[in-house]
């Protein structure tokens, strides 16, 4: 069985910003503070609304950018991974800015936006990384003097993300219905199965979304019953 193509960059410093407090979440997924700040040379701002972490290379411990075939990201340093995700449908959650040899990444997750900042030892470097996440993330390439309007789709996508995470009705959001549409990346599906059965934490997660699946299926159960009884 042929082995995933994996693309690797080793890179200068690695910037994430954090809402409110840094957290400290499970290995496969998220930042993970290390545990020896001499030797993965990582430190923390406090700034209005959130915190700056910052990890730099080390001799001892190389910071690394991997990006695999199967659409898997992951930033690691040494043996400890730092992010983790997979980008299956990223265009519609992940936004990659570069900027010379820094690559700035907006994150969407769970009703917030994670930012990212990647520098790179070189701009050709930054590039080739640019290039490789252009299959799976939106991506956008920015001057220093010239300033970019967002597109259409993106004002669209942006204002269904806000809409859902406050709750609000999306009857007035009509057009923006074909941002949404999916496109599953049939070719890279392989791998990504392939990956998820080797997981041993995978059942557990199959789990929890048939809860969730559930959950999201009791309010239209409700409505049949009650169409019925009134029928009765």
């Amino acid at each position: 069985m042929e082995s995933p193509e994996i693309f690797e960059w080793r890179i200068a410093a690695y910037r994430c910003f954090r809402g409110e407090t840094l957290d400290r979440p499970a290995q496969n997924g998220g930042v993970s503070e290390p545990t020896d700040l001499t030797t993965s040379q990582s430190a923390t701002e406090n700034v209005p609304g959130g915190v700056w972490q910052t990890i730099k290379d080390h001799t001892t411990a190389a910071l690394i950018v991997r990006i695999s075939e199967f659409a898997h990201l992951a930033v690691l340093q040494g043996s400890e991974v730092v992010e983790s995700y997979f980008m299956i449908l990223a265009k519609k959650w992940i936004k990659a800015v570069r900027i010379e040899d820094e690559i700035m990444l907006m994150i969407r997750e769970r009703g917030r936006t994670k930012r990212i900042r990647l520098t790179f030892y070189a701009e050709a470097e930054a590039m080739d990384c640019y290039k490789h996440l252009a299959f799976f993330v939106s991506v956008k390439q920015l001057s220093l003097e010239t300033p970019v309007l967002p597109t259409v789709d993106e004002v669209a996508v942006k204002r269904w993300l806000d809409a859902m995470t406050t709750n609000e009705s999306l009857a007035f959001l009509p057009t923006a219905a074909a941002a949404w549409q999916t496109e599953w990346p049939s070719e890279v599906l392989t791998g990504l199965v392939r990956l998820c059965l080797s997981d041993p934490n995978f059942p557990g997660f199959v789990g929890q979304v048939q809860k969730s699946l559930d959950l999201l299926n009791e309010p239209s159960c409700r409505d049949q019953q009650d169409s019925l009884q009134m029928e009765d």
